[in-house]
């Protein structure tokens, strides 16, 4: 395994920065085996939610894939990446880079021959996954973070590595060499706990510079969700509403809701406005069972059923209506 460190470089602003290069290795490092388990795992469960939840939306109910499709599609997956490693000869040169300023990382010349012969070849097989595949290993041929991205880190002294997350994921894991491996964790530490100071001093010059009816108290933003929540529910009520497909839009409407009311009033408005489209459907769809007649010679509408739970609904949806018209018309405070 060839690695190398060159310390002492100097950064343009001014601090020691160190640059080293590593060859990672593949299917012998517990790190990118783990990484491998939990990018294959989220995708399959990604890939089984989506059709389930597209049966359902579609056909009115959720399609389960037999277990052997994710099975196999795990395994698949599981497969490429061991013949990645072949053919890498377990082993990934990269380059990686840490200073005052932030860190850095890119692959070795190797790993970008090969991520663009992958292109190459599935455009002229017809290949959309294997095209596919190398252009995103081209999109991660390089790239870094300053020390503000960075929240938390994990070092692992007995296998010199040191991982890097954000606020919700490991990002980067820098693998260091026995000689570099104490300097560069000082100067992890340096950056992360400095930018850490930067947050909380500028979170708190936000929070003393906006005025009142720009802080949102958990309690409003709660409010904000419960509401279309409830509204959902009220509009389900009636039971012969739930024959066609109008609950699967009633979900749309009061996810759309919910996250408007969780977020940001500009982006919120938007969500909102979309809301309306499947809030319209479901007043349609209510209407029609209404005024549908049936019972041949004693002919009855169907608002003659459950009269009182269809006064509910009614209730839900002009809720659902009202909730949306309220995010559309909710202005940003202004500042001062």
């Amino acid at each position: 395994m060839s690695e190398h460190a060159e310390a002492g470089e100097r950064s343009e602003a001014g601090a020691d920065a160190i640059t080293w290069e590593y060859r990672v290795p593949l299917l012998t490092s517990r790190f990118m085996l783990w990484d491998m388990v939990r990018v294959t795992a989220m995708s399959v469960l990604i890939m089984y939610v989506l059709v389930a939840a597209t049966g359902w939306f579609v056909e009115g109910e959720p399609v389960l894939l037999p277990l052997a499709v994710p099975v196999l599609t795990a395994a698949v997956l599981f497969a490429l990446f061991v013949v990645t490693g072949v053919l890498l000869g377990n082993g990934m040169t990269m380059t990686f880079r840490v200073d005052a300023e932030g860190v850095a990382y890119a692959t070795g010349s190797r790993e970008r021959k090969l991520s663009r012969s992958a292109v190459l070849l599935g455009v002229l097989g017809g290949s959309a996954t294997t095209a596919g595949a190398g252009l995103l290993a081209s999109a991660r041929e390089q790239g870094g973070w300053t020390w503000t991205d960075i929240h938390a880190v994990r070092p692992f002294p007995a296998q010199r590595v040191i991982s890097l997350r954000n606020s919700w994921r490991t990002v980067l894991r820098l693998h260091c060499t026995p000689e570099n491996y104490e300097s560069v964790l000082a100067v992890v530490d340096a950056g992360v706990t400095q930018a850490a100071e930067v947050r909380a001093m500028a979170e708190q010059a936000a929070a003393v510079a906006a005025p009142d009816g720009m802080r949102r108290p958990w309690w409003s933003v709660l409010r904000a969700v419960i509401a279309p929540v409830v509204a959902g529910l009220l509009v389900a009520a009636w039971p012969w509403l739930q024959y066609g497909d109008a609950m699967r839009w009633l979900l749309v409407s009061v996810v759309l809701l919910v996250i408007a009311g969780a977020i940001r009033v500009d982006l919120g408005r938007l969500l909102a406005l979309l809301s309306l489209g499947p809030t319209a459907y479901v007043v349609v769809q209510t209407i029609a069972e209404a005024l549908e007649v049936s019972g041949g010679p004693d002919a009855f509408y169907g608002w003659q059923l459950d009269t009182g739970l269809l006064a509910l609904t009614v209730l839900g949806e002009l809720m659902l209506v009202a909730i949306a018209l309220m995010r559309l018309l909710q202005r940003e405070p202004e500042a001062g």
